[in-house]
């Protein structure tokens, strides 16, 4: 049974100023569409010691054969989800990145302008923070299997 983990990345939602509108959204696609378990959820600020810190305790604890990164995909200051998963993995995964802006050009006007790459790590693929974008990233990964043994695939939208 593939094991799934969902990041949000949002200051405000970390804060509980809003709810987190993307992370539920992926949760239950996961669960109703792909059959898959949501073993872990969680919530974190837009900071790269916290990102890091999450992703690399699912991997290091063999969590996760999946791990979805939604927010900080951005060009805003703070976007530095693709920067903090770089940091802690172990090779990128440039196809499923390229089949995520494809699926996301069919839904959303400016698939181009979004920094998601898709990563291997040793025990980790990150989504944008917006519900269309995350669709479409979905949808890429529903098409493929993740991870291997040993491995976590992280997927950022």
């Amino acid at each position: 049974m593939i094991q799934v983990a969902v990041l949000t990345v949002s200051d405000r939602s970390a804060r509980g100023d809003r709810p987190d509108a993307s992370g539920p959204v992926i949760a239950q696609f996961v669960r109703d569409v792909l059959k898959w378990t949501v073993a872990q959820t969680a919530v974190v600020p837009d900071d790269a010691a916290a990102i890091c810190s999450a992703l690399t305790e699912w991997c290091d604890d063999a969590q996760a054969n999946l791990i979805f990164t939604t927010g900080g995909t951005g060009f805003a200051p703070r976007d530095v989800t693709p920067e903090a998963t770089r940091a802690i993995i172990d090779r990128e995964a440039p196809g499923l990145a390229a089949c995520h802006v494809v699926a996301r050009g069919v839904r959303y006007s400016r698939p181009h302008l979004d920094r998601q790459p898709a990563r291997l790590a040793q025990s980790l693929p990150r989504k944008p923070g917006d519900d269309r974008a995350g669709a479409a990233a979905r949808d890429a990964v529903a098409r493929g299997r993740p991870g291997g043994r040993g491995r976590a695939l992280i997927f950022e939208r």
